[in-house]
């Protein structure tokens, strides 16, 4: 139940080498996240979460999405863990009612809870509405001259994956944390948003997240 400050959340890196050069390569890195969440305080001189909610989540009607800033998160279901040990989580990650986890650290890092629902509409909000200018949203789904094929069947823009899928190049994120697994993507060529979340840890063992978007979608075509 630690309240975790800046300088908490940024003193695990004080003391690392950079991965690379800036603008040299690219590594997924949720201490950029911080920075960029530490800016936006500064910036407007008021509460990121405040920010969020006022900006996109009153406006836009994402009624189940919240600030995960504490362990107590109502209406959470049990999840299981098989994290390794260094990582010092028990199987079941819900004690007496609480996540067993500190979300509150993750801050801009992540920070966020939702359903799945509400992740489904955000990625249509996101990638189909007028969220964004033509010219940054061609940077958030065209990938970066650093982020081509930064895994098997994916590639990363401006903040956003691109999964090279059976349906063609998809855009979304996926998001994880002790016990959960969540991803969402829009599929632009059929103008359809599909989210999908898990209580374990583990899902991703004999398909990645991106495979059970494909075989969702797949079904929403053969019985459309």
């Amino acid at each position: 139940d630690k309240v975790w400050t800046y300088k908490d959340r940024l003193s695990h890196i004080f003391n690392d080498e950079p991965i690379h050069e800036a603008g040299k390569c690219w590594a997924y890195s949720d201490t950029n996240y911080i920075l960029l969440g530490m800016l936006i305080e500064k910036i407007t001189g008021n509460y990121y979460y405040d920010e969020v909610r006022s900006r996109l989540l009153v406006p836009y009607g994402l009624h189940f999405t919240f600030a995960a800033d504490n362990r107590l998160i109502p209406n959470l279901p049990m999840a299981y863990s098989r994290l390794p040990e260094m990582f010092k989580m028990p199987e079941k990650v819900i004690e007496n009612g609480r996540y067993v986890f500190n979300p509150q650290m993750e801050w801009t890092g992540g920070g966020m809870l939702s359903n799945t629902p509400d992740l489904a509409k955000w990625a249509k909000i996101y990638y189909a509405d007028s969220l964004f200018s033509d010219e940054l949203k061609a940077k958030i789904i065209t990938p970066n001259a650093n982020g081509q094929n930064t895994g098997k069947h994916e590639s990363y823009g401006m903040g956003s994956f691109i999964y090279h899928t059976k349906q063609g190049d998809v855009y979304g994120h996926s998001g994880f944390v002790p016990g959960f697994n969540s991803i969402f993507a829009y599929y632009p060529k059929d103008s359809i948003a599909v989210a999908l979340q898990v209580n374990c840890d583990y899902a991703k063992e004999k398909m990645t997240l991106v495979n059970y978007l494909e075989n969702i979608m797949e079904e929403i075509i053969e019985n459309d």
